[in-house]
């Protein structure tokens, strides 16, 4: 499970831009334990890859 920061690390992101996808609902979802929020890392890599734009061919 990542952390917001973690998946700021890995997408090469700030912390507050992804704190900013979350709470617009274009991020994965979260599980929040108590005041814990935390990603699954195969839904942040799935959503970071359908960003990708198409390759020209």
């Amino acid at each position: 499970m990542w952390t917001i920061a973690d998946s700021a690390l890995y997408l090469g992101i700030s912390p507050k831009t992804v704190e900013k996808l979350r709470n617009a609902g274009t991020f994965p979802a979260a599980i929040v334990i108590g005041r814990s929020v935390r990603f699954v890392p195969t839904d942040v890599r799935t959503w970071a890859l359908a960003l990708r734009e198409p390759v020209a061919a």
